[in-house]
């Protein structure tokens, strides 16, 4: 049988949307809230840096900055900032979370041999190691907005603990250097995150 390549490539894509699809979680959206929240850092001077938003049935937690950026040049040595957010996310009893995706954005402007770090990293537990971290390398970068996503692997997803609340920690570190260029410019915001949950029954 004769199948056209517009016919297939439709076909393809019905299936990936599906599979692309949210699974629909079976509690409502208010039983899934930040019961508290707390940060630190000098990327993120308390008490009005930091925006924080669980979106409906705990899909995602949004996060923006409004002072997490770093800069160097001239007489400007800013060179380091971080953010460490802590967070109790109170959920129905008999579930538990895990790290699907994070996407992050904002503006990056390199001068010549001037290089950039983004590095995020998450934990459930501070005494117990890192569940997911991602990090983020430029050169020599044009001025611009930026945005990329990571996707953590699946088959090795660490998961909350099954009690409410759970506690997440967050932590955005941001890092100039232009030792290669003494006299080189650069600038490295981080604006927002949305970080991705993924659901299980225990």
């Amino acid at each position: 049988m004769f199948v056209s390549s517009k016919s297939s490539i439709a076909c393809l894509l019905f299936f990936i949307a599906i599979l692309a699809s949210p699974e629909p979680l079976p509690f409502a959206s208010n039983q899934v809230y930040i019961e508290w929240s707390g940060y630190a850092g000098t990327g993120c001077p308390y008490p009005e840096a930091v925006t924080l938003t669980l979106r409906p049935h705990g899909s995602a937690l949004a996060v923006a900055f409004d002072a997490l950026f770093v800069r160097v040049g001239p007489g400007i040595f800013e060179r380091y900032k971080n953010c460490r957010i802590h967070t109790r996310i109170a959920h129905p009893s008999g579930w538990s979370f895990g790290v699907l995706k994070a996407t992050y954005s904002g503006y990056i402007s390199l001068d010549q041999n001037v290089t950039a770090i983004q590095k995020n990293s998450y934990w459930f537990n501070e005494s117990e190691p890192v569940i997911v971290e991602s990090t983020a390398n430029w050169t020599s970068t044009p001025a611009t907005d930026y945005s990329f996503t990571d996707f953590f692997n699946q088959n090795d997803m660490v998961w909350s603990s099954c009690a409410s609340p759970s506690p997440f920690i967050m932590n955005a570190q941001l890092r100039l250097d232009n030792s290669n260029n003494s006299q080189g410019s650069g600038t490295l915001t981080s604006d927002a995150h949305d970080v991705v949950l993924k659901w299980r029954k225990c």
